[in-house]
């Protein structure tokens, strides 16, 4: 699902320099990314619901939570105002790319979630855009 998200972006949104997952944004967060603009998918969470069923087995439908934490940068003005706009541009690019797609065979198509402004450093703005699938999980027994 990750994996597919990433390639969805790089191919859809062809605004981003830079498309990665988690282990590229530890390094990113502590710096900044190695080009701008720039997304990383993570999985932020699931969720499972209650059994579904009577029996020994066992079948939860799962909410899973992807976050697409976009990076953009403006060295023309320190303020932030052109990296706002910017990041106004991306995330509708992004929203484009992934409302209503299924990120996997077997996964719903994504709804937005919530989103928000994650931090703004050395003229770089990172906001974080939710994205929620779900999909059912079965016991093999």
């Amino acid at each position: 699902m990750i994996q597919e998200t990433i390639d969805r972006l790089k191919a859809q949104v062809p605004m981003l320099k830079f498309v990665s997952g988690a282990a590229s944004f530890q390094q990113a967060s502590q710096s900044n990314p190695p080009a701008v603009p720039a997304a990383y998918v993570i999985l932020f969470g699931e969720q499972a619901g209650p059994n579904r069923l009577a029996d020994m087995q066992v079948m939860q439908q799962v909410k899973a939570t992807v976050g697409i934490c976009l990076v953009t940068r403006s060295v023309v003005d320190a303020r932030g105002a052109e990296a706002s706009n910017d990041m106004d541009e991306l995330r509708k690019e992004v929203k484009s790319a992934l409302f209503g797609w299924a990120p996997a065979e077997g996964k719903d198509p994504y709804e937005r979630g919530a989103g928000g402004l994650l931090l703004f450093r050395d003229t770089h703005m990172w906001w974080k855009d939710d994205f929620v699938t779900a999909y059912i999980d079965r016991s093999e027994a």
